[in-house]
């Protein structure tokens, strides 16, 4: 059945074509040789390719800068470590961040009533033992 529909479809069109005057005829002819042009002009390096490449190498450049923070080192490639900042504080907070529970502590008004009592006495201390 859709054979035959396509079969007439295309005798149908094929018989227009036929009956086309000039004018339409010479404006199919000159859009169709624009258009194979264009299709032959195309350049192989197009900036569409790039964009994924570049997307991923920003994405990847952030990622490095943010787990490497540049500030820490010193223009011979010496890490100059706080003494506050440790592997472990990495670890604690990546702990912290994959677990939920940890988190709604996190924003207990009370338990940052405690964090700050806390990190001001180990400031006291920090500065007791200078």
């Amino acid at each position: 059945m859709l054979n035959i529909f396509e079969e007439r479809i295309k005798t149908v069109l094929d018989a227009s074509l036929d009956h086309l005057d000039g004018g339409t005829q010479d404006e199919l002819a000159m859009r169709r040789r624009l258009a194979l042009q264009q299709k032959q002009s195309r350049n192989w390096f197009n900036m569409h390719y790039l964009m994924p490449a570049s997307a991923f190498a920003l994405c990847l450049l952030v990622g490095v800068l943010m787990v490497v923070n540049p500030s820490n080192f010193n223009m011979q490639n010496k890490p100059q470590r706080l003494a506050s900042q440790t592997g472990d504080d990495s670890v604690a907070f990546l702990e912290l961040l994959t677990n939920s529970e940890e988190l709604e502590v996190m924003s207990d008004p009370v338990f940052l009533i405690w964090a700050e009592e806390q990190s001001e006495t180990d400031k006291q201390a920090e500065k007791n033992a200078a």
